[in-house]
């Protein structure tokens, strides 16, 4: 697994000239799978777990679990204490000695999973929703604002700023302009004796 590892970064450096932007995303995720990949089959091909196994090695033994259960939208403390015969308490002085907090390291791990599918060209027809849902969020309105709060984005900008041509865009609603009298036209044009409407004052 180390050897797949590294033959993978060094081929991924010496291409990296050749890679657009989605196949980077896509690339970085597989990295990082990988390193997951390789912690799990140390912590299977060694010796049984001790009672008087090192917190490191716990801590590691319990990311992978979460890892492998990211989808699963009932992962709680509870369950991944309970997974491990420990009690919640313990799990969490776990990830108190990472300056981390069980349910946020979760919340990060699923964005970093879901910004990875909503920059893939073969998700681009897949709904926000949809790929929320894959990776764990049930509710679509809680993901976008933890989204925003990580990357500065809603999911869908940050969608179309990586597919290129990417501009905020006018949040116009065209089924509420309505020309009312005298056939005055939405754009450029006067209502009413009132001021101008322009694109500036259409803005919502």
């Amino acid at each position: 697994m180390g050897a797949l590892l590294a033959t993978t970064v060094r081929q991924a450096l010496r291409q990296a000239a050749a890679l657009t932007p989605a196949d980077t995303g896509r690339l970085s995720g597989i990295v990082v799978d990988l390193v997951d990949a390789v912690l799990a089959h140390e912590l299977e091909s060694g010796p049984e777990t001790a009672p008087s196994c090192t917190g490191e090695t716990m801590l590691l033994r319990v990311r992978d679990f979460m890892l492998r259960h990211l989808a699963d939208p009932k992962l709680s403390p509870a369950i991944i204490a309970a997974a491990h015969s420990m009690s919640v308490r313990s799990l969490h002085r776990l990830f108190e000695a990472e300056g981390a907090t069980v349910s946020a390291w979760i919340r990060e791990r699923r964005l970093e999973h879901c910004r990875r599918d909503l920059a893939d060209p073969l998700r681009g027809r897949q709904p926000i929703r949809a790929i929320a849902a894959r990776r764990g969020f049930t509710d679509q309105a809680s993901f976008s604002r933890a989204f925003r709060s990580a990357y500065g984005l809603s999911p869908q900008e940050y969608r179309q700023q990586c597919f290129g041509g990417w501009e905020r865009p006018l949040k116009l609603r065209w089924h509420t302009l309505k020309v009312r009298q005298h056939g005055t036209s939405a754009l450029g044009g006067v209502d009413q004796g009132r001021r101008p409407v322009t694109l500036k004052s259409l803005r919502t």
